[in-house]
């Protein structure tokens, strides 16, 4: 299934800066804190887990957001296990997490329930467009920056370099970095490759072209079948021409759902008031992640078989009276 959404530009400094405003003056008073797990900076999660941060603050009584990095892995374990609040997640992971599977092996996360599904989360493979890199098979050799260990993103990292017959020991080095450092070092000519997974344009990424051209690598439609035959939750997505500066053609690359997460034991009215609030003020979203349009209260079923939190099923149901 092939989905292509058009890119915008947009900055976050403003949105960081803000944030940092509400979690400075309102956690003095609030009674409750609530903290989301995101992503690095320079991905698209955590500017949005921002907006979330700030939502709940100045919304739900006696609460405070705050926001951290993490990753889709990572941030299950710590909304499961009580360290976190709120996360962002995609439903593969969750449901490993439920079955003891993978990195949840011998200790399963059972109690994780979705407040909303956002838009797709898809993979990015990029190089300097004045790079020799034009295939996957032409990474042999080289530099490759990748989320931290625990982010989903590095995860189908690895299984796209195994359709491929290849493995992080075919390469020169792989950094595990944040979004905007990995950036940074293909900016600076010190890494040849970047893979990771956010929106569409990429904010670090958006960043990066304006100095830097870049070239799209792409997976060719053999190897996508094989991706998604691993993973079922995996579906093709596409990039579209001229979504980076230098990157002309359309190129497609595997996607998943995202999905922010909480935790089962958290009372059902103060998610159903989350909920609420993001739906009534998704403005607010849309306005530092375009794609943020594509939550949609009529898309409330479509959590890839993860069950909904009771607070959050109530505002739908409501809402779709």
């Amino acid at each position: 299934m092939k989905r292509t959404f058009q890119p915008r530009l947009f900055f976050i400094v403003a949105l960081v800066v803000l944030m940092t405003t509400v979690v400075s003056t309102g956690q003095a008073v609030a009674k409750r804190q609530m903290t989301i797990v995101t992503a690095g900076v320079g991905g698209a999660w955590y500017p949005i887990g921002g907006v979330l941060a700030n939502l709940i603050t100045k919304n739900i009584p006696d609460t405070a957001g705050t926001v951290t990095g993490g990753g889709g892995i990572a941030n299950v374990f710590s909304v499961g296990s009580g360290k976190a609040d709120i996360g962002f997640a995609f439903p593969s992971d969750i449901a490993n997490a439920q079955k003891g599977l993978d990195e949840f092996a011998g200790k399963p996360v059972a109690n994780i329930r979705v407040i909303t599904a956002i838009y797709p989360g898809t993979l990015h493979i990029v190089a300097r467009a004045d790079s020799d890199i034009k295939t996957i098979a032409d990474l042999k050799g080289k530099i490759l920056c990748v989320p931290p260990k625990g982010n989903t993103a590095e995860k189908m990292v690895r299984k796209v370099l195994a359709v491929y017959n290849l493995s992080y020991n075919d390469l020169k080095k792989v950094n595990y970095l944040s979004y905007s450092d990995s950036a940074d070092l293909i900016r600076d000519g010190h890494a040849d490759i970047f893979m990771a997974m956010s929106t569409v344009p990429m904010p670090a990424l958006n960043d990066l072209a304006k100095s830097k051209p870049l070239r799209l690598i792409p997976i060719d439609k053999e190897h996508m079948a094989k991706l998604e035959a691993d993973n079922p939750a995996y579906f093709e997505n596409v990039i579209p021409g001229g979504s980076y500066e230098g990157a002309a053609e359309p190129v497609s690359f595997p996607a998943m759902t995202t999905l922010i997460i909480t935790r089962s034991d958290l009372p059902a009215d103060l998610i159903y008031q989350i909920t609420k609030t993001m739906y009534e003020n998704k403005k607010d979203f849309v306005a530092v992640i375009k794609l943020m349009d594509e939550m949609k209260i009529e898309n409330w079923k479509q959590t890839g078989g993860v069950p909904l939190h009771p607070g959050a099923e109530k505002f739908y149901k409501e809402a779709t009276k």
